[in-house]
């Protein structure tokens, strides 16, 4: 959806977005900074990470893999509060970084198509959502299980 939208020339290359290639292993934004970009993957792999300390000892799992036309940094449309992950290309990526406040006054202004992509959004996020309450779910009943807390699982 957001891919129709750069190509269709409603948001403007240079102007609006800009296209931006990343080496393998580069970060393509960081953790806990503020960026005001929803980034669009147009060609290659990503993964995202973020920081958790494991006994006193912050570890980076990654927990997610993104691939062409998908998206992140969508919570800039919203706040503008520091990305929670680090995106690093786990391949060369050709990445479309949006500027928000403008992705946000277009689709104010043309409200057919802000519809249709807030509604697109909302089943991103909502996809994304049921994958972590599996996540959270599954993690939960390890450690029960792990602590000998079978008994709670059924």
């Amino acid at each position: 959806m957001l891919t129709d939208l750069l190509f269709s020339g409603c948001l403007i290359e240079g102007l609006d977005w800009q296209r931006r290639i990343f080496e393998q292993n580069s970060a393509i934004l960081k953790e806990g900074q503020c960026s005001g970009k929803v980034f669009v993957i147009l060609r290659g792999r990503v993964r995202i990470v973020s920081s958790v300390a494991l006994d006193g000892r912050p570890i980076r799992p990654g927990f997610k893999e993104l691939g062409p036309t998908e998206i992140f940094g969508e919570l800039a449309l919203f706040n503008q509060s520091p990305h929670g992950a680090t995106v690093t290309a786990i391949s060369e990526a050709e990445i479309a970084e949006i500027n928000a406040q403008k992705l946000v006054e277009f689709l104010h202004s043309n409200p057919e198509i802000g519809c249709q992509f807030y509604r697109f959004l909302v089943e991103v996020l909502v996809a994304r959502l049921q994958k972590t309450n599996q996540k959270v779910l599954s993690l939960l009943a390890w450690g029960l299980k792990s602590h000998g807390y079978d008994q709670y699982l059924t």
